[in-house]
């Protein structure tokens, strides 16, 4: 990570896409002035298998 970066880093986001339950998103912000604004953004895919295991184990519910 950049010192720019280091120093003005405001916010990282972790964030179940809406379009899909594996996919994901990973915005990063920073603020200056009092102004957030986007800084980076990074999309992935979660495998669905884990990610089944996990909702399960969390929710108590089946993923289905």
């Amino acid at each position: 990570m950049t010192k720019r970066l280091k120093q003005n880093l405001y916010e990282i986001v972790l964030t179940n896409n809406c379009l899909n339950a594996g996919f994901w998103e990973i915005p990063l912000f920073t603020k200056k002035d009092n102004n957030k604004s986007l800084y980076y953004q990074n999309w992935f895919t979660f495998p669905l298998g884990h990610y089944k295991n996990i909702f399960e184990n969390i929710n108590k519910i089946s993923y289905w």
